[in-house]
């Protein structure tokens, strides 16, 4: 795996967490029930990782500490 293969992913994964998130701040504020607890349902679907995990994750991949991915 390359290491902009991981970045690429992880960024890809934070950014649809965050669009979510802030799709579902919208709902809420404009009181639209149906539309937040859809994106609820679909944020309930995906990877539970969270944030720290996934900047943990891309740090590691990005020193020494992590051995094996970069090849």
């Amino acid at each position: 795996m390359e290491i902009v293969d991981c970045y690429d992913g992880l960024h890809a994964e934070m950014k649809t967490l965050d669009d979510h998130l802030i799709a579902l701040e919208l709902a809420l504020r404009d009181n639209d029930r149906e539309e937040a607890f859809r994106i609820k349902s679909t944020l309930e679907k995906m990877p539970s990782r969270s944030r720290e995990y996934i900047e943990t994750f891309f740090r590691l991949a990005t020193t020494d500490e992590l051995t094996g991915l970069r090849t």
